[in-house]
């Protein structure tokens, strides 16, 4: 027969577990998407390369196509990383609460990592091949054209729709989400304080997602970089906090 203070010993044990994995999964997730964003920065105009010319774009994607493709691809895997932690995070929460926040912020966090990894993974994928068309030796203005046409409508439904506007609209929500959550309800693992970043975080990656509407203001164009990449970045002392803490309940 199982005492309740074995059920406790094993409840807890197992939150460790779940802390330690999280801060893993925070680790490499922040590398996997500020390592290829760093590489990309450098040698493919990122991200101004998707409003710059196609012309521009297939010629500097051709040119440094072995870097490129897979900066692009683990950057897809990255976000898909997303996913698994969204799940972690939400079992490091409460459960002793009737909110749906902590729920809701799980589903968003999936569904973040599901829209950010399809806009990324249009370059590896699909990039060469009308690289491919458009330089080659035998292509006629009409098939060039052509290549223009198709790389303008991927990058401005899965780059700028799905990747950016989408990704960050849902990435906002979810740090909202689970923001809220922990001011509400903190936890060892979550508390007040990450709640706040998280929801600070939320707001700015949020405003960031009407950039795609005209709205390029300077508060706009910064808001990506005080949401989404400073949250990318934080993921590491969070992940520091999870694993001290469950090292020291272990011991």
């Amino acid at each position: 027969m199982t005492t309740p203070l074995r059920s406790l010993a094993g409840k807890s044990a197992s939150m460790d577990r779940t802390a330690t994995a999280a801060a893993l999964g925070a680790v490499v997730t922040s590398i996997g998407l500020n390592l290829p964003a760093a590489i990309l920065m450098q040698q493919f105009a990122f991200p101004a390369i998707l409003r710059r010319p196609p012309v521009e774009a297939l010629t500097l994607f051709a040119r440094n196509a072995s870097t490129v493709i897979p900066a692009y691809y683990v950057f897809a895997l990255a976000s898909l990383s997303l996913i698994p932690l969204a799940l972690l995070a939400r079992r490091l929460q409460t459960t002793e609460s009737t909110s749906i926040l902590p729920d809701l912020a799980a589903v968003l966090g999936i569904l973040t990592g599901l829209t950010q990894a399809l806009g990324f993974l249009r370059w590896p994928f699909m990039e060469p091949a009308l690289v491919q068309l458009y330089f080659a030796p035998d292509a006629t203005m009409a098939t060039r054209d052509a290549v223009l046409v198709v790389h303008e409508a991927l990058n401005r439904y899965a780059g700028v729709a799905i990747g950016e506007h989408l990704g960050w609209l849902l990435h906002g929500t979810w740090m909202i989400a689970l923001g809220a959550s922990a001011v509400r309800r903190p936890t060892v693992w979550v508390p007040r304080v990450v709640g706040g970043v998280a929801l600070s975080c939320g707001l700015f990656t949020l405003l960031s997602s009407v950039e795609q509407f005209g709205l390029d203001t300077p508060l706009v164009s910064i808001s990506f970089y005080l949401g989404y990449v400073s949250w990318t970045l934080l993921l590491l002392p969070w992940a520091g906090l999870l694993w001290m803490r469950s090292r020291r309940r272990e011991s």
